[in-house]
């Protein structure tokens, strides 16, 4: 298996392009994958993102895809999917961030016991729930009404995350 790489060759463009949303391949070296010439990219990693493999390494698809359109991305940068769906590759839907912000953009984890991001119930009060709202390390509070503890929690998060809140 071809290893996934960082660094983006500056000869990817000469077999890529980007056209209404996708990533194209234009040109291939291997007489036998002529057949994928004109067609959009869409082969997914383990993860479900879309990836390409070129020279020997594998490519997520919106890394290329940022790359042919806005050039290398800078060290330390990620690029974050703005509606948290990985195979939507549309150079509107990408962006810059941080990995920290890459992070607080994702919607509430699995084994979330009120499935509300930054809202959980507080363990002391078994009989009569109570739900604890934390942002970023930061108490907002106790709540007898999950309803109000989630309204809280959005409004804290877009006030700490801005527009890396994450999906509502």
């Amino acid at each position: 298996m071809a290893r996934l790489a960082k660094e983006i060759p500056k000869e990817i463009a000469d077999y890529f392009v980007y056209r209404d949303g996708e990533l194209i391949r234009v040109k291939t070296d291997y007489p036998r994958h002529n057949n994928l010439v004109g067609e959009p990219v869409r082969a997914p990693d383990g993860s479900g993102y879309y990836q390409v493999h070129f020279k020997g390494a594998r490519y997520r698809v919106h890394r290329v895809v940022w790359f042919l359109l806005n050039g290398p991305i800078p060290e330390g940068a990620v690029i974050d999917h703005k509606d948290g769906n990985v195979t939507n590759n549309s150079i509107e839907n990408l962006r810059l961030a941080t990995q920290k912000q890459n992070s607080q953009n994702c919607k509430s984890q699995k084994h979330s016991k009120t499935g509300i991001r930054g809202v959980s119930r507080h363990a002391y009060y078994k009989h009569e729930p109570r739900y604890q709202v934390f942002v970023g390390a930061q108490y907002y509070g106790l709540f007898d009404d999950i309803e109000l503890a989630e309204l809280i929690a959005k409004e804290a998060r877009h006030k700490v995350f801005g527009e890396f809140k994450g999906r509502e």
